[in-house]
């Protein structure tokens, strides 16, 4: 049995609710809030989420360079280049997980480790000096009916 994680994104690509995908098949999207515990029932999470995101205004970012990221640098994505709009949605979501109890797996990738950027995928990636725009995010379940090769 798996411990019920989850993960913030913001999709890049159209993502219905409710959607599975492979843990292997992740849509383009950059990482707000990396995989996390969460008893989202008992501190009433999603509407809290909601009611931060109430007002957000979508934003843009530009692409950067591309980097190796993972403990053998085997992983290359394509970093944003920094920005203060960013960099705040991702403090005022860890801290709203902080204030319900969360617990990260690697909570040196939050706050000032934070570094956003969009893993590049075997069929798409972003290009460096493209412009994205983030106008919607998403909660995944990374263990959706308690398996760990699925996502939703």
């Amino acid at each position: 049995m798996f411990t019920q994680k989850y993960a913030i994104i913001a999709p890049l690509e159209a993502l219905e609710e409710g959607v599975e995908f492979p843990s292997s098949g992740w849509p383009l999207h950059i990482t707000l809030a990396d995989t996390f515990a969460l008893k989202r029932r008992d501190t009433d999470f999603d509407s809290k989420f909601h009611s931060l995101l109430a007002n957000q205004k979508p934003i843009t970012a530009i692409v950067g360079e591309d980097e190796l990221f993972g403990p053998e640098k085997q992983t290359r994505v394509a970093l944003l280049t920094p920005n203060q709009e960013l960099k705040a949605l991702h403090y005022s979501i860890v801290n709203l997980l902080k204030q319900a109890g969360a617990t990260f797996n690697n909570p040196e990738y939050n706050e000032d480790g934070f570094r956003p950027h969009s893993t590049v995928q075997p069929r798409t990636r972003l290009n460096k000096g493209e412009q994205i725009t983030i106008d919607s995010l998403c909660l995944i379940d990374m263990f959706p009916g308690d398996d760990p090769y699925q996502r939703k």
